[in-house]
């Protein structure tokens, strides 16, 4: 006999039999009747487009066929069905179904089944209601109140841990202020009175950077900091960071490199500029080893965007520590280290930069170090941007200590960097090299030109350079015969093995990462040399 779907039979229709049908087709929820061996007596038009099914035609078939494709997990729904017949009450079900397009909703399902007089089972009729919805906004608030708590545990943690760090400082202000009230300035040696006064400074200030920290967040959250956007000239900036960064740089035995001249302007809040770079500097620092460095770089991305890059040689940070790095008071495991801190400045930070319409991100590798960069608005007011000519004079000036270039055995070493701080890790690197003349070229162009003015006897090279690439200059200086000879090392930050295969198969002598290792350094560079000449012979 084959199966008949209709909304209910239209035999012997009256006023209240229509009233029903009406009912049941206009139904928002699906409505059915099945015979006990799964065959549909009734189906609504509501059911159909739950399932997805373009009609009620289309559901022709077995029912329980049709639940073995609907449901993510028919065995569940066979238990429930096993359920409801030992019960002649009405069943409540929720489950994730497949639509007939594969898209997974969720829906209610509410079945009873009605007997004969006999005891079996004549019919199953019930509905079914899309709950996608609700699940979605009972997921939301579940994740909600997660946060909430989470928040809660969080802000619970961090006023134990203020306490804590309020009271350390607190403790060598009053303790050492005791001590030398006490004393009364007898008894006391000046470098003892002076060693007692040099702590409860240092207290001080870190009490009044744990104040600053807590009263910037408060600001930042009620959105009431105040900003005063204008051109800020990035030397001057980066300047005062360095002055007042070098001293506890040289107290942690940290070598701090700043660029020399990034003739750039950003658009900024001076002061809160300030602020946000001296805070990475001084994580850059705290985290670092012993004889460690930090690397400050400055350039153009593009015409509207500058980017400075704090780059240190630290401990760095697994991905799990990434992920939270910018949660509030978290403090990614440092809690019981030996390094102060609250866990919301990089919080502040990020906040700060981005309230100067700027963006910040960093780049970790634990045991490696990490590099924190921030991207702000350029701005072109007053900005002294060097003409090309003006270019080629500052790049083929020798740098001041180079190798006299008379001397027979001297070499000549080109730098091919657009970031000044490479540059000057080069230069202090070749220092006390007096067999070496160091150039340097600020671009690719650049460099290609003074490779063929001055045949160089080994090219530093890095990739990623304004106006043409580190690759783009190695294929131009490799094809010409007069160059083919010279050696070029590519000098990169870029640490993926595919990058390095694709630059050794182009035709780079030898591929540094940075941060650069300096014996690596020497050790490729007189290699390239000794190549170099025995080419050119």
């Amino acid at each position: 006999m084959p199966v008949q779907i209709t909304a209910i039979s239209q035999q012997n229709e009256g006023p209240t039999e229509a009233t029903y049908r009406s009912i049941v087709e206009h139904a928002i929820e699906g409505i059915f009747q099945t015979t006990p061996d799964g065959q549909y007596l009734l189906a609504n038009p509501a059911l159909a487009q739950i399932y997805g099914y373009a009609s009620t035609d289309e559901l022709k078939g077995n029912v329980k066929e049709i639940a073995r494709q609907l449901y993510v997990d028919p065995n569940r729904r066979a238990e429930f069905v096993r359920r409801m017949n030992e019960s002649d009450a009405v069943w409540g079900f929720e489950s994730p179904i497949y639509r007939k397009d594969g898209a997974v909703i969720w829906i209610s399902e509410n079945v009873r089944v009605i007997r004969n007089a006999d005891g079996t089972v004549r019919y199953y009729e019930g509905t079914v209601e899309d709950i996608t919805a609700r699940k979605r906004a009972e997921e939301e608030l579940r994740r909600a109140k997660d946060a909430a708590e989470e928040a809660s545990r969080s802000k619970s943690q961090f006023l134990a841990n203020m306490s804590h760090e309020l009271r350390t400082p607190l403790n060598a202000i009053l303790g050492f202020g005791q001590l030398l009230d006490q004393n009364n300035g007898s008894g006391m040696t000046p470098e003892k009175h002076h060693a007692f006064v040099d702590h409860i400074v240092q207290a001080g200030h870190h009490l009044l950077a744990l104040i600053n920290d807590i009263l910037n967040f408060a600001q930042i959250e009620a959105g009431q900091l105040s900003l005063s956007l204008e051109p800020v000239p990035l030397d001057d900036v980066l300047d005062e960071c360095g002055t007042m960064m070098e001293p506890i740089a040289t107290k942690r035995d940290v070598h701090l490199l700043m660029p020399s001249s990034a003739k750039l302007i950003v658009q900024a809040d001076r002061t809160r500029l300030r602020q946000v770079l001296l805070n990475l500097l001084s994580n850059a620092i705290k985290y670092n080893h012993e004889h460690g460095s930090v690397f400050v770089h400055c350039r153009r991305i593009e015409t509207d965007r500058v980017r400075v890059t704090v780059q240190d040689t630290g401990i760095g940070l697994n991905p799990e520590q990434l992920s939270a790095l910018f949660q509030p008071f978290n403090r990614l495991g440092q809690e019981a280290g030996i390094h102060e801190g609250t866990g919301i400045g990089l919080v502040v930070t990020k906040h700060l930069v981005e309230l100067m319409g700027g963006q910040m991100g960093v780049t970790s590798e634990k045991g490696t170090g990490s590099a924190f960069w921030i991207e702000m608005r350029a701005s072109a007011v007053g900005e002294n941007a060097l003409t090309p000519s003006d270019a080629i004079l500052l790049a083929t000036t020798e740098v001041p200590g180079s190798a006299n270039p008379m001397e027979p055995t001297a070499c000549t070493v080109l730098c091919v960097d657009d970031n000044p701080a490479s540059v000057r890790l080069i230069q202090e690197a070749l220092a006390s090299r007096k067999d070496v003349r160091l150039l340097v070229a600020g671009n690719g162009k650049l460099g290609v030109s003074m490779a063929r003015q001055y045949m160089p006897d080994v090219i530093l090279m890095d990739n990623n350079m304004p106006l043409m690439t580190g690759v783009a200059a190695q294929a131009l200086l490799s094809k010409d015969p007069a160059t083919a000879h010279i050696p070029i090392i590519a000098t990169s930050a870029n640490a993926m093995r595919e990058a390095i295969e694709n630059a050794l198969a182009a035709g780079f002598f030898h591929y540094l990462t940075k941060p650069i290792q300096l014996d690596e350094l020497m050790t490729v560079m007189d290699c390239a040399i000794e190549t170099g000449r025995q080419r050119r012979r």
